[in-house]
């Protein structure tokens, strides 16, 4: 008598092997059964002529507290590879799941940190050239903005006021 193996999902974590043998036993012997450590699912061996019987009955059952999930078996090689395999993402190739790898996603034309880019994705327009050469801050549209002393964000002036402040309060020790 060939026998065919059954996935049994959702299970409460305590569920015993004995309690599966009795919930899996009008189907016919129980040849083997196997719990996955504390996952909640395991894998029962009943005669191949009785699989569809203990499948249409007992899958969505409430057993042990929970609405069981029961299927057949699927071999290894046909179960997806859920820790982030070769099957995700474009390439398929190692390398191309989530976790490392060189494609990390992102919009097309994504090149990683980029001089002048900031690290974003490109938007395949060219840079606006909207500040001065070399200082990396953008110019606010006045005259000598940007430039100390010339009426940018912070003047000469401010500079001052500041460095004032930071002695009165250094020599007061706060």
């Amino acid at each position: 008598m060939a026998s065919k193996r059954l996935y049994v999902g959702n299970l409460a974590y305590d569920v015993r092997e004995e309690q599966l043998r009795e919930l899996f036993a009008p189907y016919g012997p129980v040849t083997a059964v196997q719990i996955i450590g504390t996952r909640g699912f395991a894998f029962v061996e009943v005669p191949a002529e009785r699989l569809q019987d203990a499948i249409t009955s007992l899958n969505g059952s409430l057993q042990f507290g929970r609405p069981i999930v029961v299927n057949e078996a699927r071999p290894r090689g046909e179960r997806g590879d859920f820790r982030g395999g070769a099957d995700r993402g474009p390439g398929g190739g190692p390398g191309s799941g989530y976790r490392g790898g060189a494609n990390r996603g992102g919009a097309p034309g994504y090149q990683g940190a980029r001089p002048g880019g900031a690290g974003r994705p490109s938007s395949g327009r060219p840079p606006s050239g909207g500040g001065r050469p070399g200082t990396g801050r953008p110019t606010t549209g006045r005259p000598g903005a940007g430039r100390p002393g010339a009426g940018g964000t912070r003047s000469g002036r401010d500079r001052a006021e500041r460095r004032e402040r930071a002695e009165r309060y250094d020599r007061r020790g706060w």
